[in-house]
């Protein structure tokens, strides 16, 4: 078919339609902006990436990322996972950079690698984020740091100057990546070095986290290690990183699988499009496992129901947002939402109020429902050493 929104990666226009997603985004984000209900999981005809098929503009999801920052602040469960994947992208850039490089983090959200790097002794450290609040924060840490979007063009003062750039869970968020890479590219010394990290496709089947993890409202592109090089190589980029860190197993408490490459210019790269089908193979296997493993997680969910006469969600995110869009008894029993996040806290949720974990002894006869993606168990320790009453449910134990 025809597509609207051509191929990130070689820019084809045909592609085939391999399943639509919901986009479950709560009451209070779509009053900010105006976004899409879902999207069309489409597969290019001539190079097999992956891709979500929309008529959103650059503009809209910048917009989406000004207005809806989530990227600023880091809750004390989350940290565990940052450090995780900051050692790991540490030990992909080791052989690259020296205590005197110059590096810049374009996308760089809430500054924790940047500040990981700080910590290890390295001084020239810049970043760029589209959210004002993210680049507020990393210069309270001593970095510097300007607004800017990956589209923006290189001013003359950046052209060429940095050894090192960092582009980490970015790429698979881009309308046009192959633009936003260019600007990287002018970012960087002759000499120098890019390190992309993405969520590789290929793994998917392997770690079923639940849907709105893998596919939503910010992740549109679905990269392998294959589409990935071919994108690199249309800005004249070669992987200088092995075969094994293309498939780099992340966050041992809910793992995944993401690609971690540094890459570098090469002289007459030959850019040949290659059909890739890893992707699509695993995605299919992905949505043939989870969809059974979903009808036994809401079974469950409405014997909770049942059992319960009031109930607490505990997660403001895409998974309590998907599961109360799919079911409106849910949705009609839940008290409040309770999210470590501070920024969230004392703001609505689908019309509810969001409190702190500390507020929870306020409800002790309700079930407290643990909906989060990431370090469910985590939840459950932290509400075991509070000491409360309440029955807990974790949902992901049952998916």
């Amino acid at each position: 078919m025809l597509l609207t929104r051509r191929c990130p990666v070689c820019d084809a226009k045909h592609g085939e339609v391999l399943k639509r997603i919901p986009l479950n985004i709560s009451t209070e984000i779509r009053k900010k902006i105006s976004y899409p209900y879902h999207y069309d999981l489409t597969c290019c005809e001539e190079c097999g990436m992956l891709f979500a098929e929309t008529d959103l503009t650059s503009e809209d999801i910048d917009n989406y990322y000004i207005n809806c920052n989530m990227y600023d602040s880091v809750s004390d469960i989350k940290k565990d996972v940052y450090n995780e994947s900051n050692e790991i992208y540490f030990g992909a850039l080791d052989p690259y950079i020296t205590k005197e490089s110059s590096i810049i983090d374009v996308g760089c959200g809430n500054g924790s690698f940047l500040r990981y790097l700080k910590d290890k002794g390295y001084e020239r450290l810049f970043g760029v984020d589209p959210a004002e609040s993210s680049v507020r924060k990393l210069e309270k840490y001593g970095i510097k740091g300007i607004v800017g979007s990956i589209y923006d063009k290189v001013p003359d003062w950046l052209r060429g100057k940095f050894d090192v750039v960092i582009s980490t869970g970015v790429l698979e968020h881009l309308l046009l990546p192959a633009a936003g890479l260019k600007n990287l590219v002018c970012l960087l010394k002759k000499t120098g070095a890019i390190y992309v990290s993405v969520p590789n496709a290929e793994g998917f089947k392997d770690y079923l986290r639940e849907v709105p993890n893998y596919f939503n409202q910010e992740h549109i592109n679905y990269f392998t290690s294959g589409s990935l090089d071919l994108l690199c190589a249309r800005s004249g980029l070669e992987r200088c990183s092995s075969d094994a860190d293309c498939y780099h197993v992340v966050c041992s408490s809910s793992p995944e699988v993401v690609i971690s490459a540094v890459y570098r210019p090469a002289q007459d790269m030959k850019e040949m499009v290659k059909y890739d089908k890893s992707g699509i193979e695993s995605v299919k296997i992905y949505f043939n496992k989870i969809e059974k493993k979903q009808l036994q997680q809401k079974e469950a969910i409405k014997k909770l129901l049942k059992e319960s006469a009031t109930l607490v969600v505990w997660g403001t995110g895409g998974f309590a947002a998907s599961l109360l869009c799919d079911m409106p008894e849910l949705a009609e029993k839940v008290s409040c939402f309770v999210d470590n996040d501070c920024n969230k806290q004392k703001e609505t949720f689908f019309g509810k109020r969001v409190i702190s974990p500390d507020c929870l002894k306020n409800y002790p006869t309700a079930a407290i429902f643990i909906c989060v993606m990431l370090n469910g168990d985590s939840v459950v320790k932290q509400i075991k050493s509070m000491d409360l009453p309440n029955k807990v449910f974790l949902v992901t134990d049952n998916c």
